[in-house]
């Protein structure tokens, strides 16, 4: 096994399958946490975005651009036999389902549906200006701005993937196709009844994030 890169391919396999959900409405493609572990099943998802997962589209594409990942024997490393070692757990079903995928096309397309995603949480606002969290609504009937419950796992990004190639890979990609911003008017917003988004802000406040104020600080040294 190819060590330096192996690391790589477990954490990505785990978010790939574990952590990637589309939005029901508008199908906007977000990672989020789990609530409980992904070692024996799928775990049971928060739907909390945060802005610092914005980080991730960036990693994608940079592994996607410098890593063999089309050509993973280059590497040493072979998803059918990762995806039959019994201590993986879940993960190694994991593994066996992105066997079949081409990865470094697998990952350019997480990438790109994240940014999308993260650029509109951006341009929803009527400010411009990105939350610092939201969350996505999931499956439920029931959800509303304060509460929501573990649903399926129907709008698990994978499943519809694997859905998707079954029916001949026809049309776009799950959570990639071009979306245009909600921008709520006053009305609607003061009412509590404006869904469009898929999401509601979890915190409003904004805040001087430190990662911002220390790039810009170390720019203008």
């Amino acid at each position: 096994m190819f060590q330096p890169y192996f690391p790589d391919i477990q954490a990505t396999t785990n978010i790939i399958t574990n952590l990637l959900y589309l939005s029901p409405t508008r199908h906007l493609l977000y990672v989020t946490d789990t609530i409980s572990s992904t070692f024996e099943r799928h775990g049971a998802p928060t739907h909390v975005f945060e802005h610092l997962s914005c980080f991730l589209p960036g990693l994608l594409a940079l592994g996607a651009h410098t890593l063999p990942l089309d050509k993973l024997d280059l590497l040493d490393i072979d998803l059918i036999q990762l995806g039959s070692k019994e201590d993986y757990g879940h993960a190694a079903k994991a593994y066996r389902r992105l066997s079949s995928y081409n990865l470094k096309e697998l990952h350019l397309w997480a990438a790109k549906g994240l940014a999308q995603t993260c650029w509109l949480t951006y341009a929803d606002q009527p400010t411009g200006l990105g939350p610092d969290e939201v969350v996505m609504k999931p499956t439920s009937k029931t959800w509303t701005s304060n509460q929501y419950h573990v649903e399926t796992d129907d709008y698990v990004w994978i499943n519809a993937l694997d859905k998707w190639k079954r029916s001949g890979s026809r049309g776009e990609v799950p959570g990639l196709k071009e979306k245009q911003p909600v921008i709520y008017t006053e009305d609607q917003r003061l009412s509590g009844k404006a869904t469009g988004r898929d999401y509601f802000v979890r915190k409003t406040g904004y805040l001087l994030r430190p990662e911002v104020s220390c790039g810009s600080y170390h720019g203008n040294s």
